[in-house]
């Protein structure tokens, strides 16, 4: 096998790997959580409160996995790791740095395979299948020091295609950094605790998605709700806000509230004063709260407390400020 992946530079692999560090450290306690908890479950014992208590959190709430996968597609997966029992068990003691690609090869890719084309009927009737990244998740939930999560931004940004082959040649790339990168990998799991996988992982997604996302400016910039800024008149900033469509999940119940008009809020920064045009068409002035340290602070909806991102978007003729689900 060959490697096809470009080792980084230690300095860039510890730098982005803090940044995610410091950005997610809260939402990755749902991550510790479940794989303590399923560390010494045993696969053919899997049953509906495993689903409940671990593999939904997991993958739904960590993972972002809801619009694949939603509760059917968990409870499938918990049933394939228990029907794969045989196979999975003696994987679970593995490690990364030390196992034999070359054997194990196509032991992995049928494994990989079976789990991601895994399929169910969803309540409208269609066929649905696990998919690339949700494999990846749950096999890194049962062997954590062996296998590696992606997902399709890791995919496009190393140029690998959505079958097991192709994630055993990551797993060969992956591989050959535990060995270049030893030191900086050994500093970081020390410093925050976590697997050698895991801290790859780390870096990736940031690499991987850092031009869809500016951690900087978010952690700075003091913004509201969802709203697109505009070009400066005159000295005075102004941004155009959703008043009410405060969450970027659909579900929310912010979106059924009863009369909560939504409006289109023309927001003054400079003075922190919003001309808002109500119901009844008339204007008017109201002192606008300090909604932005509520979402940058929690990172998440005050009303439904799933996790949000905030997202500065530079463009040609302004900027977009907007929340979105965070990606995984």
């Amino acid at each position: 096998m060959t490697e096809f992946i470009k080792v980084p530079v230690p300095e860039e692999f510890s730098n982005l790997v803090n940044l995610y560090e410091s950005i997610y450290k809260n939402l990755d306690s749902i991550y510790v959580t479940a794989l303590q908890d399923f560390e010494n479950k045993k696969l053919s014992n899997l049953n509906y409160s495993d689903v409940e208590s671990i593999l939904r959190p997991y993958l739904l709430k960590w993972g972002k996995m809801g619009r694949v996968l939603g509760f059917k597609g968990c409870k499938r997966i918990g049933d394939k790791l228990r029907e794969m029992d045989l196979q999975l068990t003696k994987l679970r003691q593995e490690a990364l740095s030390t196992v034999d690609l070359d054997r194990m090869s196509s032991k992995f890719v049928d494994i990989y395979d079976e789990i991601m084309n895994t399929e169910w009927k969803s309540e409208k009737g269609k066929t649905k299948r696990v998919g690339p990244t949700a494999a990846s998740k749950a096999l890194h939930l049962v062997a954590p020091n062996l296998f590696i999560i992606w997902d399709r931004a890791i995919r496009n940004h190393y140029v690998f295609k959505e079958n097991g082959a192709e994630y055993v040649r990551f797993l060969v790339d992956m591989q050959t950094w535990l060995k270049k990168l030893k030191s900086p990998i050994g500093a970081l799991q020390s410093r925050y605790g976590k697997s050698c996988t895991k801290i790859i992982d780390e870096y990736n997604w940031k690499k991987c998605n850092r031009k869809t996302i500016s951690d900087e400016r978010v952690k700075d910039r003091k913004t509201t709700n969802i709203c697109r800024v505009r070009k400066p008149e005159q000295r005075v900033r102004s941004v155009l806000v959703r008043s009410h469509l405060l969450c970027p999940y659909s579900d929310c119940v912010a979106h059924y509230r009863k009369n909560s008009p939504r409006v289109q809020v023309l927001l003054d920064e400079e003075r922190a004063v919003s001309l808002r045009k109500g119901v009844s068409g008339k204007s008017f002035k109201t002192r606008l709260p300090c909604l932005n340290k509520r979402w940058v602070r929690l990172k998440e909806c005050p009303h439904c407390d799933r996790p949000l991102e905030v997202v500065i978007d530079e463009t040609h003729d302004g900027r977009n400020i907007y929340l979105r689900i965070p990606q995984r």
